[in-house]
């Protein structure tokens, strides 16, 4: 019994977090599903990428739409939102991603203790014997 109350007690902390989690999804606001890319124009005529906005980049956000992954150029004056709100996507697929592996977690405690229990019915299941001593087949 004791190895059950330790597992119950792990199971409420996992769902503690799992609700803390979610409750700052709720709270993330307004979000665009696509990334951001960076580029800059190299002195070959390529582009790089690069981390931050600055003079000479061009900023493109990449989204997938009807199963085709689709680029778009944002313009400068639009960039600052534009990178806001793919951030705010961003944070909340991290976060999603967390809440999915608590939710493994917990199916995992729960099948533990399912185990536990299983284990100990069987100690008061008796199993017939014939007279002759040969144990009897159960379904």
């Amino acid at each position: 019994m004791q190895n059950i109350k330790q597992k119950e007690e792990i199971l409420s902390r996992l769902r503690q977090k799992r609700y803390f989690l979610e409750k700052r999804c709720e709270r993330i606001g307004e979000m665009l599903p696509a990334s951001m890319i960076l580029r800059k124009r190299t002195k070959e005529g390529g582009f790089e990428k690069v981390e931050y906005p600055g003079k000479g980049v061009c900023a493109y956000l990449t989204y997938l739409a009807d199963g085709v992954t689709r680029h778009k150029y944002v313009r400068k004056d639009n960039l600052k939102e534009a990178m806001t709100l793919t951030e705010n996507y961003r944070k909340f697929c991290k976060m999603m991603a967390q809440v999915r592996g608590l939710n493994r977690e917990v199916v995992r405690v729960l099948e533990e203790i399912g185990g536990i229990q299983k284990e100990e019915v069987k100690k008061y299941v008796k199993k017939r014997v014939r007279r002759n001593g040969k144990k009897k087949r159960t379904k």
